[in-house]
């Protein structure tokens, strides 16, 4: 006796009939038949009444009947198990305000997947690469500088910071404003350790510019009250404010002489299975494409295909 004897008995069991019960479970009527004389063979009893409306269970197929239910739910609870077994899991870590944008995206993208649950961690880019060098999570996906010991970076695009505020506190200086004027307008800013605010002031220490800093604040919702209700500017990414810049009631110069670059990149260990890594990254660098149609000032990167690719390039 096997599992397909048992299966082939439920069949005519449920479905009376020898014919309907072959179509279900998609095998011939003769195959069908003579798997249940061998199950029959084998108990030494007849199982069924066969008659012209089909077929019936007799008194020891009846009494078969809750073995044969329970072998079956077994079987299916087993499958279950091995199936959930499959779907694997990741901790991954974002920045807050990247976190707005990109991340409901990836969890679709994730999703539709099937088979890839996401636990996510929101921290400063600095918190984040700590957590990958010391294994609290298994990616990061943030702006960063080139990667720290043990870690390795994926890159995924590149983008230039923008000045942004209302018209009237900005000013008519057209689509691009000198890096060196920046000193000329109040800055809401983010506190220092956020990635935007160090590569913010490392240009300004190696300008020589004294920045204009009224306030420190992390929150976009919190600086984009401020944007909106009193005279302050921000240096951001435009996506940032993109329905306020759209809308008309925000406005964004380029930075330029220099501009301010970000780069985002998937953070991982080193020691991250390849495999791994090339299946979250493939879904990843579906996300960023996917995102990008919607953002013209990213210059997408051309991530590495696999691994060791990604390490060697590090």
């Amino acid at each position: 006796m096997d599992f397909r004897h048992i299966s082939y008995f439920l069949a005519v069991a449920e479905s009376g009939s020898f014919s309907t019960a072959a179509k279900r479970i998609h095998v011939s009527q003769p195959a069908l038949s003579a798997r249940i004389r061998d199950l029959e063979g084998e108990l030494g009893v007849q199982l069924f009444f066969r008659h012209a409306r089909g077929a019936e269970l007799t008194e020891e197929g009846r009494r078969l009947l809750p073995y044969a239910q329970e072998v079956d739910e077994a079987l299916r609870r087993a499958k279950q198990a091995f199936q959930e077994k499959s779907r694997s899991s990741h901790l991954v870590g974002i920045t807050p305000t990247l976190g707005l944008y990109f991340l409901p995206e990836l969890l679709q993208t994730c999703s539709a997947a099937g088979d890839l649950d996401l636990i996510v961690q929101q921290a400063s880019a600095t918190t984040l690469l700590s957590m990958i060098e010391s294994g609290r999570i298994d990616f990061a996906i943030c702006f960063c500088n080139p990667p720290i010991r043990s870690t390795v970076a994926v890159p995924l695009f590149e983008e230039d910071l923008v000045l942004i505020g209302r018209r009237e506190v900005i000013g008519n200086v057209g689509e691009t404003v000198a890096f060196d004027n920046l000193k000329e307008y109040p800055l809401v800013v983010e506190p220092r350790g956020h990635h935007v605010r160090k590569t913010l002031d490392e240009a300004a220490l190696k300008r020589g510019v004294r920045l204009k800093i009224v306030s420190e604040v992390e929150p976009v919702a919190t600086k984009l009250s401020l944007l909106m209700q009193s005279s302050v500017c921000a240096v951001a990414p435009d996506w940032v404010y993109r329905k306020e810049l759209r809308e008309g009631l925000l406005v964004a110069c380029q930075i330029v002489g220099p501009s301010l670059t970000l780069k985002l990149n998937l953070m991982t260990r080193f020691t991250q299975p390849a495999d791994v890594l090339d299946r979250f990254r493939t879904l990843v660098w579906s996300t960023v494409c996917k995102l990008a149609q919607a953002q013209p000032n990213w210059r997408l990167a051309e991530p590495a295909l696999d691994f060791n690719a990604s390490v060697q390039s590090s």
